[in-house]
C-alpha cells in the first residue's frame, strides 16, 4: 500500500464502524473544485465584440480534465463544488501574481475566498481570468494534506482551453511536473511523475510544456495530447511515457494514483448516505452538513419521494431538498410568525392532497394551525379551546380512520384512554370509551404503523418485560398480540415498509447488522451487515418505489 493510503486509513482512524468503506461513494476519489472568474472575464462576456460564455467554458475546463483522467487510466475526478465571479480585475497581474494572492489575500477582494472554499469543501480552487498569460500554481513536492494552503491555481481562460492549461495546473497541485529535460526538473513528490515530450512526434502530453514544438498548423493549438503520460497507453502507435524503472520515467498516471486520496482530503466533505430498502450498499444523496437531528422528511411535492425539511431559526426560513438530494431551496418564509424549532412541529398530509403539511400547537391559546405543502401561510385548523393545550411532543399523527388525511393521536396515561382529532380539525374522539390500564403509555412509549393492511394507523405496544409486541387496529380495537419471544423495546426499534408488501416491519440494529421482523410478526430476518447504530439513522421512500429507505450522515474525501 502507498504511504498516502496509509496516511489515510491513519487520517480516519479508530476505524469504529465501516465509514471508512463507504467513504468512497462511487468508484472513484472525487476532488471538489472551486471555481471563480475575475471582473474582467465577466466584463469580456458583456461586450459584444467578445462573444464568450464562461460558465459554458468552465464546464469544458472540467470535461476536459475528466478526460484526460480517464482517457490516462487514473481513477479519480473532479468535480465543481461552486462557481462564482470576484470582485478582482486582472489588467496587468502575472498568474502567478494571483496565485500568491490566492495564498496570501492581503487585498479585500481576495479575503472571502477561503470561507467561500471552506463553505463548498472545495479541495482546490481555480481562479480564471482574461489578460494573464497561460497559468499558474505551486506543485506539490510532498504528499501531505497539509499542502491544502497551497492549492490555488489561475489560468486564462484562452489558455485553459486551448492549451489545456486548466488541466495542467491542476496536474501541478495533484503532483505533477513537467517533462524532461527541462529546468525545473524536481523529480518530487516521486522520481516518475513527469510529463512525456517523445522526439519522434509533434504533441505532448498535457503536462509537458512543449517548447520549441511549432503549433499545428490546421488548428493553431499547442500540441499537447488529453493525456497524462502513462507508459503502458499508447496515442499515435506509440507509448505515452517511460516506466517508472527506467531513467527518464515519466508516469504521471502512477503519481495522481498515488496522491488522489490525500488531494481528495483537502476537505472531507459531509455527506449524506442512503441505502435502499436498507439492503444495497451506501449511495451518495447529495453533500449536506446537516446531521440526521436537524432534518425530518416528508412529500412535500406530492411526488411520492421523501424530501428532506429544515428550520433556519435565524432568519424564521424553511428550507427543502427534493427527495433528499438536490440543493436546498427555500420552502417558505414564516418569520412573521412566532418562531418555531424542529422539535416542535409535525408532520401529515391533513387536507389529504397527497403532500406533507407541517403542524404547529400554540399550547398557551390551545390553537392549532397547519401551513399546507410547508408553502402556505399558517391556517387556524382547530381552537382556541383547553382541550387542544397541548404540546407537539405529547402528540402523535397518523391515519387513525382510513380516510386519507392524517389525524392528531393522544394518549391520556393516567387512565388509559386514545383519541383521535381527525384530520387536526374535528373535536377529540374517543378511540376507547371505556379507561384501559394497557392502554396507560404516554405517546413517547407508543409506535405506529399498519400492521393488518387495513388502511389506517395502528399503534404498537411492546412489552420487553413478557418479551411480547401488540397492536390495536387503528387504534381503536383490542389489544392484540403481534409477536412473541421478542425482548427489543420501543427505544430500540425502527418502523417502516422494507420489503414493499404494504405492512409496517420493525427494523432493529444490533451493532453488527440490520434486521427487520416482516410485519413486526415474523422472526428477525438480516437486511445487511452494517455497525451503524440506530440513533444515527432515519427512515423515508427517496426512490417512491414503496419500500423505506435508510440515511445517514457520513463523511468522504
Amino acid at each position: 500500500m502507498p504511504f498516502e493510503f496509509e496516511w489515510f486509513a491513519g487520517a480516519i482512524s479508530p476505524n469504529t464502524c465501516d465509514d471508512f468503506v463507504n467513504m468512497m461513494a462511487g468508484p472513484y476519489p472525487e476532488i471538489r473544485l472551486l471555481v471563480l472568474y475575475s471582473d474582467d472575464v465577466a466584463a469580456a462576456d458583456e461586450d459584444p465584440s467578445q462573444p464568450g460564455d464562461i460558465l459554458s467554458e468552465i464546464d469544458i475546463m472540467v470535461e476536459h480534465t475528466n478526460q484526460a483522467l480517464e482517457t490516462s487510466g487514473i481513477p479519480q475526478r473532479v468535480t465543481l463544488a461552486h462557481v462564482q465571479e470576484i470582485d478582482a480585475t486582472d489588467a496587468g497581474v502575472g498568474t502567478m501574481v494571483q496565485v500568491n494572492r490566492l495564498v496570501n489575500p492581503d487585498y479585500p477582494e481576495y479575503q472571502g475566498i477561503l470561507p467561500l472554499r471552506n463553505l463548498h469543501y472545495a479541495d482546490i480552487t481555480v481562479l480564471v481570468v482574461q489578460h494573464g498569460i497561460g497559468g499558474a500554481s505551486f506543485k506539490m513536492e510532498a504528499v501531505t494534506v497539509s499542502f491544502e494552503a497551497m492549492a490555488y491555481a489561475a489560468v486564462n481562460r484562452g489558455t485553459a482551453l486551448s492549451k489545456y492549461d486548466f488541466t495542467h495546473e491542476l496536474g501541478h497541485i495533484m503532483g505533477a511536473q513537467h517533462n524532461r529535460p527541462g529546468s525545473d526538473i524536481y523529480m518530487k513528490p516521486y522520481h516518475y511523475n513527469h510529463g512525456y515530450d517523445p522526439d519522434t512526434r509533434p504533441w505532448t502530453t498535457v503536462m509537458a510544456n512543449g517548447d520549441g514544438i511549432p503549433a499545428d498548423p490546421l488548428t493553431g493549438l499547442e500540441p499537447r495530447i488529453l493525456r497524462f503520460s502513462n507508459p503502458d497507453l499508447a496515442y499515435d502507435g506509440i507509448p505515452t511515457g517511460i516506466a517508472s524503472d527506467q531513467p527518464d520515467a515519466a508516469d504521471v498516471r502512477r503519481a495522481l494514483r498515488n496522491t488522489a486520496a490525500v488531494v481528495s482530503s483537502f476537505r472531507m466533505t459531509p455527506v449524506w448516505f442512503a441505502s435502499a430498502a436498507g439492503t444495497s450498499p451506501w449511495f451518495e444523496k447529495r453533500v449536506a452538513p446537516e446531521d440526521m437531528t436537524r432534518v425530518r422528511f416528508g412529500d412535500f411535492d406530492g411526488d411520492l419521494e421523501a424530501d428532506a425539511f429544515k428550520v433556519d431559526l435565524s432568519t424564521g426560513v424553511w428550507w427543502w431538498s427534493r427527495s433528499g438530494s438536490e440543493p436546498w431551496k427555500q420552502l417558505n418564509n414564516l418569520n412573521t410568525s412566532p418562531t418555531v424549532t424542529l422539535p416542535e412541529l409535525g408532520f401529515g398530509d391533513f387536507n389529504g392532497d397527497g403532500k406533507t403539511d407541517v403542524f404547529r400547537s400554540d399550547p398557551d391559546q390551545g390553537e392549532w394551525f397547519v401551513s399546507y405543502g410547508g408553502s402556505g401561510a399558517w391556517v387556524s385548523v382547530n381552537g382556541p379551546n383547553p382541550a387542544f393545550a397541548l404540546p407537539v411532543s405529547n402528540l402523535a399523527f397518523g391515519d387513525f380512520n382510513g380516510d386519507g388525511k392524517t389525524d392528531v393521536f393522544r394518549s391520556d396515561p393516567l387512565v388509559g384512554k386514545w383519541s383521535i382529532s381527525s384530520g387536526a380539525t374535528d373535536p377529540w374522539l374517543a378511540l376507547n370509551p371505556a379507561p384501559d390500564p394497557a392502554r396507560a403509555h404516554r405517546v413517547s412509549e407508543l409506535r405506529f404503523g399498519n400492521f393488518d393492511d387495513d388502511g389506517k394507523t395502528d399503534v404498537f405496544i411492546a412489552d420487553p418485560e413478557l418479551h411480547a409486541w401488540h397492536f390495536s387496529s387503528g387504534g381503536s380495537g383490542p389489544l392484540a398480540l403481534l409477536s412473541s419471544f421478542k425482548a427489543e423495546g420501543v427505544a430500540d426499534l425502527a418502523f417502516g415498509d422494507f420489503d414493499g408488501d404494504g405492512l409496517t416491519d420493525a427494523f432493529k440494529a444490533n451493532g453488527f447488522s440490520w434486521q427487520f421482523s416482516k410485519g413486526a410478526k415474523e422472526p428477525w430476518q438480516v437486511l445487511r451487515t452494517s455497525c451503524h447504530r440506530l440513533a444515527s439513522l432515519r427512515f423515508a421512500d427517496f426512490d417512491g418505489d414503496g419500500t423505506t429507505d435508510v440515511i445517514r450522515r457520513g463523511i468522504r474525501p
